[in-house]
């Protein structure tokens, strides 16, 4: 699992290889095969079995979203950045600003 010693003290093709093996739980679950998983995402099959088993260290992020769409879990996706909380000095200085902003050269 991702935390069992932190995500800090993994590499990214760790952290990936662990993904993989998660998105075919979650494969799983859904019952779809990894042909159906490929005619829904447009992703290779070989991809979806390199990702599963931990060997598709170099996978693009759109890919991973194309997979993620396939099984149902886009919506996951966002939690990677989720939107910052406006804090209320923030709110205060948005209200002040100008439509556009320019910069002095």
């Amino acid at each position: 699992m991702i935390t069992d010693y932190g995500i800090e003290a993994k590499s990214n093709a760790e952290i990936i290889s662990e993904l993989g093996g998660r998105f075919r739980e979650y494969r799983l679950f859904r019952n779809l095969t990894q042909r159906e998983v490929a005619e829904l995402s447009g992703v290779s099959i070989f991809t979806i079995s390199q990702f599963e088993i931990g060997e598709a260290r170099n996978i693009g992020y759109g890919t991973i979203l194309s997979l993620l769409r396939s099984i149902g879990f886009i919506e996951e996706a966002e939690k990677l950045l989720p939107p910052l909380p406006s804090l209320p000095n923030q709110l205060i200085k948005s209200r002040n600003k100008k439509e556009r902003v320019r910069h002095e050269r």
